[in-house]
């Protein structure tokens, strides 16, 4: 029997063995995918708060994009409602038949434009109201003034003034 307890006797220590070394690995084992475990949480978290910053700085791109494109709109309406006054004052000296000559303009962001002029007589000013009147782009044409009058050289000459309103500007 000495022999069998011998036996006996080893086999219950490699059991023994077996076991500590199994518990040393699952020990080790555990250990590892604890601090796993905490890498990725830690990852996570990270990638988290990257990814709340890149989105903070996309809203941000959006609403600056926003103000870029309303203030763009703006911007071009502005331009498109803008009187180009000198191309309306070409327009009117291109149409102003002779005889007419135009002292001063003076215009309103509406298009209303109101000129004094000298004609030589009524009949050159009726002719110029004609003219205006003609034209599509020239509405509500009215002369509230004509004064007679003599220039320098007692030649008879007519001051008078014209109201027109000018319906989009010619490009």
């Amino acid at each position: 029997m000495g022999q069998q307890d011998r036996i006996y006797g080893q086999g219950l220590s490699l059991i023994t063995i077996g076991l500590i070394a199994v518990l040393i690995l699952s020990v080790l084992f555990g250990g590892y995918v604890y601090f796993q475990k905490n890498k990725l949480t830690k990852d996570k978290i990270a990638h988290q708060e990257s990814l709340t910053h890149i989105e903070d700085q996309i809203q941000a791109f959006q609403a600056n994009k926003l103000t870029t494109l309303v203030t763009a709109s703006q911007l071009k309406k502005q331009i498109n409602n803008e009187i180009k006054w000198s191309k309306i004052i070409e327009n009117i000296n291109k149409i102003t038949p002779e005889g007419i000559f135009f002292k001063s303009y003076a215009g309103l962001s509406s298009g209303q434009i109101s000129l004094a002029g000298l004609g030589a007589d009524i009949n050159k000013i009726s002719n110029l109201i004609d003219v205006f009147v003609a034209k599509n782009y020239l509405t509500d044409v009215f002369i509230p003034n004509i004064t007679k009058g003599t220039d320098s050289d007692g030649r008879a000459v007519s001051n008078f003034s014209l109201q027109v309103n000018y319906e989009n500007a010619v490009e």
